[in-house]
This record gives structure tokens, C-alpha cells and sequence, in this order.
């Protein structure tokens, strides 16, 4: 938080038509605005395309930063944590376009090792092809992601890879992986939880429990609400229980403990 008005004045001041950032950084950078009474439109007037990487992005976010930046187009920009390898999305928004010359790509079941096909989940597996630096081979990203199956409308041909989270931060079932992909896209619709940092546990008696973070101000009715709607997209029970306080963060809250210790 503490760089996001520098960023702010490059972007007025250095004019791209290209930004690269994460989507949290972006939430940061339109609080700034609000707390600057600066109209966002007119602080990234030049900025065209904005690619996000680090995270899947809810169409509801992607809605919303197109109408408060009126941008052209918002891209998902994803790949290993190390940049191992990487593809971005075309404007068909399927997934990301891998370079199957330079990156094979797997798709394992976590639960038994197993190669998945296209349209099973699992964790992305990657041997490089390329030369002139470090190889690696079937190396596990422990990102969950699947192939997509079918021709893209962009006329590319190579596979067409989509990201949903972490593993570690997703529920796996025997039969399905609930990614925190599919509880966003689910919050974001809803102004009171939009944005809104969020965690999630699979109780076998209850089944999903989602705890909303960031001082969201929810309130029964809103509770139900989304109870509902979380349970009708994954077909599933869902709890939903919101946190009174601020979401610190793992970084801080790691530290708080260390210290505590």
C-alpha cells in the first residue's frame, strides 16, 4: 500500500496504453482515487488494455474495472509462481494460450498421479522445452487448472490452459476441486462482499464454510443471500459467516504469531 501513489503518478504522468499489475494492486490503486476525490477515469485516460496476473478474475470484476477505467479490454495474464512459463488470454476469454513449442504442459489428478483430459481438473504440470536456461521437468506448479477443450474462436491452435487458484487454497474432494475461482465469481456479484478477501473449509457435516474478511457488512438477510447463491452455483452446501474485524493479511498475521511465540 505504501508504493500505491507512486504508481498512481507514473501512470498520470507516463501516459501507457498497457498496464501490467495484479488485481489487488488495482483495488489499491481505485481506493486511492476515491481517497483522492480523483476521478479514475481521468487518472488512467491513456491505459487502453490493463493485464492482470497473479489470480483469476470474476467477469463481475472484469465488468468493473472496464466501466471505472473504460478500458477497452481486461486480460488474465497467468503461469508458474517463478515464471516458469506463462500465456495470456485472447479476447474470447477461454483461458490462457500456452506455446506448445516451448512449454509441455500437464494436467495431474493430486489425489493419485494420474494424467487428467481436457476438461478435468487438476494441478498443472510443466516440462520447458526451450534452451538457454534452467530445465525443468514435470514440474509442479501446484496451481489447479485444467484444458480447454475445442477450437478457439482466435484461430490459435495450440492448448488454451485456465487457471482457478491454488491448491493449498482450494477444498479437494474425491470427485471435484473447489477453487477459490468458483467462490469469487460468486461474491463479486454482490456490492456488500465484492472485493472482499475471503477464506474457505469443507466441514463433512455442513459442507462448504466460507468466512468473508475486510470488515464486510453483511448482515443476516445478506448472509442468506449469498448462502443461497454460493449453494445454487457449486451445487453444494454453503455456510457463510463474515469476520467483525479487518483482514490483516497471512504475511502479518505469520509475524503477529512468530512474535507472540
Amino acid at each position: 500500500p505504501r508504493f500505491v501513489g507512486d504508481i498512481l503518478t507514473a501512470v498520470t504522468l507516463l501516459k501507457p496504453e498497457h498496464l501490467l499489475i495484479t488485481a489487488r494492486a488495482v483495488r489499491m490503486l481505485l481506493a486511492e482515487c476515491d481517497r483522492l476525490k480523483l476521478d479514475s477515469r481521468r487518472a488512467f485516460a491513456s491505459v487502453r488494455y490493463l493485464g492482470c496476473a497473479g489470480e483469476s478474475l470474476s467477469p463481475a470484476f472484469r465488468t468493473h474495472l472496464v466501466r471505472r477505467l473504460e478500458l477497452e479490454e481486461v486480460f488474465e495474464r497467468g503461469g508458474s509462481s517463478d515464471g516458469l512459463f506463462g500465456g495470456g488470454e485472447c479476447l474470447a476469454h477461454r483461458g490462457h494460450h500456452i506455446s506448445a513449442d516451448v512449454h509441455y504442459v500437464e494436467i495431474i489428478d493430486p489425489r493419485t498421479g494420474a494424467a487428467l483430459g481436457a476438461g478435468q481438473r487438476g494441478t498443472a504440470v510443466v516440462t520447458n522445452l526451450s534452451l538457454g536456461k534452467s530445465v525443468y521437468i514435470r514440474f509442479d506448479t501446484e496451481d489447479v487448472a485444467e484444458v480447454i477443450s475445442g477450437d478457439c474462436p482466435c484461430g490459435r491452435t495450440h492448448p488454451v490452459v485456465e487457471f482457478y487458484g491454488r491448491l493449498a487454497d482450494s477444498v479437494v474432494l474425491p470427485d471435484r476441486i473447489i477453487t477459490p475461482a468458483d467462490v469469487r465469481g460468486v461474491l463479486d456479484e454482490f456490492e456488500c462482499t465484492r472485493f472482499r478477501p475471503f477464506s474457505m473449509a469443507w466441514k463433512e457435516a455442513d459442507g462448504l464454510l466460507v468466512r468473508i474478511g475486510g470488515g464486510a457488512e453483511t448482515g443476516p438477510a445478506e448472509r442468506s443471500k449469498l448462502e443461497e447463491a454460493c449453494s445454487a452455483r457449486l451445487s453444494m452446501p454453503v455456510s457463510v459467516l463474515a469476520d467483525e474485524v479487518e483482514y490483516a493479511g497471512w504475511k502479518e498475521e505469520r509475524i503477529k504469531r512468530n512474535t507472540e511465540g
